[in-house]
């Protein structure tokens, strides 16, 4: 299976949150960690790619742990903070669809 994107706004702001993110210290395999960041500098530098099956669960993982992390946050803040973490809900689910409704099979 293979996954074309096209690197719109909303993903490029995912795509930054990921690699905000994602630190060396979550990962106690370090091959996987070189991986995770390779996949993200992938989905940084190019504006319209395709991913391998694993890049694409890779990716689908990483923005399942970022949603429940912005969750997190979201439902602790108040005021203007909650407003721009709802922003950010926002564009990280549509990553997710566009991740699932994205996919090429071959």
């Amino acid at each position: 299976m293979k996954n074309e994107m096209t690197n719109s706004t909303e993903n490029a702001n995912v795509i930054n949150m990921l690699s905000l993110w994602v630190t060396p210290d979550m990962w106690q395999d370090k091959t996987l960690f070189v991986e995770i960041k390779e996949v993200i500098q992938k989905l940084t530098e190019q504006t319209s790619y395709q991913l391998s099956e694993r890049e694409l669960f890779l990716t689908q993982e990483l923005t399942n742990g970022l949603l429940d992390a912005t969750l997190v946050s979201f439902n602790k803040a108040n005021g203007l903070l909650k407003e721009k973490l709802a922003l950010s809900l926002k564009e990280i689910l549509e990553f997710q669809s566009f991740l699932l409704t994205g996919a090429d099979i071959h």
